[in-house]
């Protein structure tokens, strides 16, 4: 139950930070925050994560009830053991749905982080959400990495069938 309410933490905050923009920042101002590293820039997306599949946002609408519902699901009825994978499955449906809540609102997501290196801002625009489910498939994928076995290797002394003369 402690992961819905991280769950519900990620949507308040990422709403709540969407709501500062949109109250204070012009759409595709530019606010530098560390010059040349990091910008507040209110962006409009109506595709997918990093701005990819534009004009989808009914289509991925659709995507996000889906994972969302499924994610409560499994966190409500078959909460897994491991901690790090229903974290990372809460931030995941947390974000899902605060990308949710602006395409059905406003019809578009609201971004506004933006990362550079070196002055260049080739980075896509992105949001508390966006920055959730990366770090919830993250601690997913990495949980899962840490739990994968190597196969054992055959000892080659012992299987070795010496050929008699």
């Amino acid at each position: 139950m402690v992961y819905l309410i991280w769950l519900i933490g990620v949507l308040a905050l990422d709403q709540f930070s969407k709501w500062l923009v949109l109250q204070n920042i012009q759409l595709f101002d530019v606010i530098p925050l560390l010059p040349n590293c990091l910008n507040l820039t209110h962006w409009q997306n109506r595709g997918g994560a990093f701005g990819i599949l534009q004009g989808q946002g009914l289509w991925l609408a659709w995507v996000a009830v889906l994972v969302s519902v499924t994610i409560v699901v499994l966190l409500v009825k078959y909460p897994r053991q491991n901690r790090l994978i229903n974290a990372g499955l809460a931030l995941i449906a947390g974000g899902a749905l605060g990308n949710l809540i602006d395409r059905i609102r406003l019809e578009h997501v609201v971004d506004f982080i933006q990362v550079c290196a070196n002055g260049v801002c080739a980075f896509p625009v992105f949001n508390v959400a966006d920055s959730a489910i990366v770090v919830g498939t993250g601690l997913i994928l990495w949980t899962w990495l840490r739990q994968k076995r190597p196969v054992a290797k055959v000892d080659q002394e012992t299987s070795a069938h010496p050929i008699e003369d």
